[in-house]
């Protein structure tokens, strides 16, 4: 190899390296190691520095594309670019998980970047970031460990979210889970169904469920289809049915489709209604209109007249005209006028006017 090709591919490697640690501007960046075991350093980190100060690492990323960074971008004290950022110490500043947007990226990241806050030689919360998010520290130290073992982040997280829940702030709580969630690891399905079990409070439960749906597979989706079979609270069984229309699985549609025609609970088959309206359009039309004729619950029949409003680009407006001309029962034909008046549709408009004329 010559000196030229030396010279370059080291350039590509010191180039990756970079690329593994966070744009953090702001900061006093200290290098650590979690090589000889997360946990461990991280003990080490609080017992040397009372903080406040970050600790962060690495850790490889669940398939998909995902911007995981901040809504209140206005307050950073750098120019984060199209991707965002977060300075870490604005309590106002909420998490964003979705798509990069505006942020065109070669292809999707491997990594994401978990930071632990430590204080009085006690972490106090837990944040995942992507690596196109740029982190304001606020002239804190931050701690990096190069890259982590997942099962041993895993691990880490799960035993904080049961210190987090005893300080009675839910939003740590949650932001501890959806680090989880993003880990690329078998070993976070186990923590998510841990988390998700009765013995569990509700809103750690129903949080966990969510990611479940949206992060988890197929795995996640078959821990839906059990727990949405099961006996559970209206508001956490929501939560269940929710979580089923957010996975991607090929079997969470079909699985909606089956709760809102043939489930016994009448507030299951409202939601798996409402939520198959939001997600599907046209293609569970049918579906919603089945359950507006045939449904023996007329609360049903009128939630179900009111997902035919939630359907895309107003494809539910000729399905509600229809079922306010031909429906038999006199409170859902009225349930279906009203919502037509409230949809501003001109087609809408027209069949009110109609009725008006006669």
């Amino acid at each position: 190899m010559t000196r030229h090709s030396i010279l370059i591919l080291a350039a590509i490697l010191s180039s990756l390296c970079v690329a593994q640690q966070p744009k953090v501007t702001n900061a006093k960046l200290v290098a650590r190691s979690a090589a000889a075991g997360l946990e461990q350093e991280i003990n080490a980190i609080m017992k040397a520095d009372a903080g406040p100060a970050w600790a962060g690492y690495s850790v490889p990323v669940v398939p998909g594309e995902r911007h995981i960074c901040c809504f209140d971008f206005n307050k950073l004290k750098h120019d984060p670019g199209c991707c965002g950022g977060c300075n870490l110490e604005n309590e106002s500043a909420g998490q964003l998980i979705g798509k990069s947007g505006d942020c065109q990226q070669l292809e999707a990241p491997k990594t994401f970047f978990v930071l632990l806050r430590t204080s009085n030689h006690q972490v106090g919360k837990a944040k995942a970031f992507s690596v196109d998010c740029g982190l304001d520290a606020d002239g804190l130290t931050l701690y990096w460990l190069g890259e982590a073992r997942s099962a041993e982040s895993i691990a880490l997280l799960e035993k904080l979210i049961g210190r987090f829940q005893n300080s009675g702030d839910e939003e740590i709580t949650q932001e501890a889970i959806s680090a989880i969630a993003l880990h690329s690891d078998p070993a976070a399905d186990a923590a998510l169904d841990r988390l998700v079990a009765r013995d569990q409070p509700a809103e750690v439960r129903q949080h966990a469920a969510f990611w479940l749906g949206t992060s988890r597979g197929h795995h996640g989706f078959e821990v839906l289809q059990q727990l949405v079979r099961g006996n559970e609270s209206e508001d956490t069984m929501e939560q269940f049915v929710f979580a089923i229309s957010e996975s991607n699985d090929p079997e969470a549609q079909p699985e909606l489709i089956r709760l809102a025609r043939q489930d016994a609970r009448s507030e299951v088959r409202e939601k798996a209604l409402f939520w198959l309206a939001q997600r599907a359009g046209r293609k569970v039309g049918s579906v919603i209109t089945d359950a507006v004729e045939k449904d023996p619950d007329t609360d049903v029949k009128k939630k179900a007249v009111f997902a035919l409003t939630q359907m895309p680009n107003d494809e539910g407006v000729p399905l509600l005209i229809e079922v306010a001309r031909n429906n038999r029962n006199p409170v859902v034909r009225k349930e279906a006028i009203f919502w037509l008046g409230q949809s501003g549709d001109s087609r809408a408009l027209d069949y009110i006017e109609s009725i008006l004329a006669k």
